[in-house]
């Protein structure tokens, strides 16, 4: 029998149950993979390609155990507990699990030689650690922006490139392109690609200050560390697009336009109210107008029209006109950090970029020819 806290053992499982399959084939993939020893309280949970491990202090004695459970049921019974600390126990292959008055005994779903945990040992391992709110925000301003389907491998993550103290991360799923710098203290250069669902997970996780990235030459594993908290997961293999290239179009812009970001996203999300069209959204336009930015969207419920201050005006202004999805383009306002935002246009064929202006975050959207 083991004593654990059930803070504890409720926050380590909400980690590790991410880690686990909702859609493989595998019954025992369901599961979570607890190993009682020392002290401590080691779960593990994983769909093959991803391992999330969680390690827990807790009251072993001289117990030693490992069994399977039901990764949603062991959560779902935790959660619902009221006292502060439970008691776990084995007799062949049921579990007890005992808190106040309650007690729930469970099947284990299996031995640990059967459940498929990926390897998670890096040989010649190298390590670059960052802040853990820099990471986050690497995150939310390039994940949403990933590919949803697998047409293109790569594409479904996001490209972390670390080089000259510099940490480069970068997303596009074919119709726009989130871009984003950050200083990191760190000698290593190396381009890593991670699938976008595994970064979601972590950061899901991350409640420490520092979160360690480790990874190796002659592997394709990497490690993301915060914490009590481990993930393993596969680089996506294959080239990532040639970002660079789009990059340099935002510099051939021929009008470029200032405004306040608060201002742009309000009246962003008052014109896909009418810009909604079932589950798509109608092209919204772009243009200049006695010095305003103008957003106007026609859909079968009615139209709208949306008027925002220019506060800087380089370029010529006949050649501001663009539309676009709002939808996709109020996704990338809402990760814009600084108070005003710069938008580029260089035609009405060409990507709309949309740049901080006290940050480094860029976003491209394609427009819509109408």
């Amino acid at each position: 029998m083991f004593k654990i806290s059930r803070k504890d053992l409720l926050e380590g499982l909400k980690k590790a149950t991410r880690g686990i399959s909702t859609r493989s084939t595998l019954p025992i993939l369901e599961g979570v993979l607890c190993e009682f020893g020392s002290g401590e309280l080691k779960i593990t949970g994983s769909d093959l390609t991803t391992s999330i491990i969680v390690k827990i202090p807790c009251e072993t004695g001289m117990f030693d155990d490992v069994f399977i459970l039901d990764g949603k049921m062991f959560l779902d019974i935790i959660s619902k507990m009221s006292s502060d600390e439970i008691e776990v126990s084995r007799n062949d292959k049921i579990v007890t699990i005992k808190g106040g008055k309650s007690t729930f005994n469970i099947n284990i779903k299996g031995t640990k030689e059967e459940y498929p945990t990926i390897e998670h040992t890096l040989s010649e391992k190298k390590e670059i650690v960052l802040k853990a709110d820099v990471f986050k925000e690497l995150l939310a301003k390039t994940v949403p922006f990933v590919m949803k389907d697998d047409t293109r491998p790569t594409l479904t993550g996001v490209l972390f490139s670390f080089k000259e103290g510099k940490i480069t991360a970068v997303s596009l799923d074919g119709y726009r392109m989130g871009h984003t710098i950050n200083s990191v203290s760190n000698t290593e250069e190396v381009d890593l690609i991670i699938k976008g669902d595994d970064l979601a997970n972590i950061v899901k996780t991350l409640d420490k200050e520092t979160i360690k990235i480790s990874f190796s030459d002659n592997s394709t594993l990497v490690g993301f560390e915060n914490g009590n908290t481990s993930i393993y997961t596969k680089q996506l293999g294959g080239q990532f697009f040639n970002f660079a290239e789009l990059l340099k179009k935002a510099n051939d812009s021929n009008v470029s336009i200032e405004v306040e970001t608060m201002a742009l996203k309000d009246a962003m999300e008052r014109v896909n109210i009418v810009a909604k069209d079932g589950a798509t959204f109608k092209p919204t336009e772009l243009y200049i107008e006695e010095g305003h930015l103008i957003i106007s969207t026609k859909s079968e419920t009615g139209n709208a029209v949306e008027k925002i201050k220019i506060e800087e005006l380089e370029g010529e202004q006949e050649s501001f006109k663009i539309a676009f999805n709002p939808f996709l383009f109020l996704e990338g306002l809402k990760t814009v950090l600084s108070e005003k935002i710069e938008l580029k246009v260089k035609s009405e064929i060409e990507p709309l970029f949309a740049i901080e202006k006290e940050g480094s975050f860029v976003y491209m959207l394609l427009p819509i020819r109408i």
